[in-house]
């Protein structure tokens, strides 16, 4: 989840309780295990990223951050914007201003991939949130005007090419399928089992490309519902941007 706030540019998450109590208890193996997953996470992404910065940057600002989130150490509010490709900027923007993220190929309710209930063209458009480069914008622009200009951008999600770029940089080269079961695989790591489940997570994946067994004990480790419940909490978060997309 840090990981995906870097790329999209979204609030930094706390750690939960039990993670800060890990990290205070093993320091040095939780500092190795977040320097391990964030270099998987940059190496899973490098496709969707080199073009704009060196994945392994990514990997020691994650991994630095990381750290010190899990120290209880002040951090940013956000990790800057520095971190999010232009596909996924230009997936912001033309969100907010009612782009059916369902249909990008111009299926929208007008045929246009406008969400016609959420905006009407002569709205006035909301302030840029990412610069985007190459992207004209002026004040009084109106909601009409700053589609059409989104729609003939360079990083349109209209493209394939750009979408695929968009979905690699989010979920990594295996795809959403894997993504899942490396969070949950993730998540059975940091917060260790408390309540018996009937239906657990198990450690161990069969998703393809989806991390295997790390450790003699690992195939015993399962993901506490209370976790499964607090990740889908903020995965599925109605109206964002970036559950749309992930959707």
């Amino acid at each position: 989840m840090l990981g995906l706030a870097f790329l999209t540019g979204r609030p930094l998450p706390s750690p939960p309780p039990q993670a800060l109590a890990a990290a205070a208890y093993q320091p040095r193996r939780t500092g190795r295990m977040i320097a391990s997953l964030a270099e998987r996470l940059a190496a899973e992404r490098g496709a969707a990223l080199r073009g704009c910065y060196p994945p392994a940057e990514l990997a020691r600002s994650l991994a630095g951050l990381g750290k010190r989130l899990l120290a209880g150490q002040q951090v940013p509010a956000r990790a800057g914007q520095v971190w999010v490709i232009p596909q996924l900027r230009w997936a912001h923007e033309a969100t907010r201003i009612g782009w059916d993220s369902v249909s990008r190929d111009g299926a929208g309710g007008d045929g246009t991939g406008r969400d016609t209930a959420a905006c009407r063209p002569d709205d006035l458009a909301p302030p840029l949130d990412f610069a985007l480069a190459g992207l004209p914008d002026w004040p009084g622009i109106l909601v009409g005007q700053r589609l059409d200009l989104l729609l003939r951008h360079p990083a349109a999600l209209t493209a394939p090419a750009n979408s695929a770029l968009a979905a690699t940089a989010l979920f990594g080269a295996d795809g959403h399928a894997a993504f899942r079961g490396a969070l949950a695989a993730d998540l059975a790591l940091v917060i260790p089992p408390t309540v018996p489940s009937r239906n657990p997570f198990p450690y161990r994946t069969d998703i393809a490309g989806s991390p295997s067994t790390r450790g003699s004990e690992a195939s015993a480790v399962h993901l506490d519902p209370a976790a499964v419940a607090e990740a889908a909490r903020v995965m599925d978060c109605p109206a964002d941007w970036l559950i749309a997309l992930m959707r």
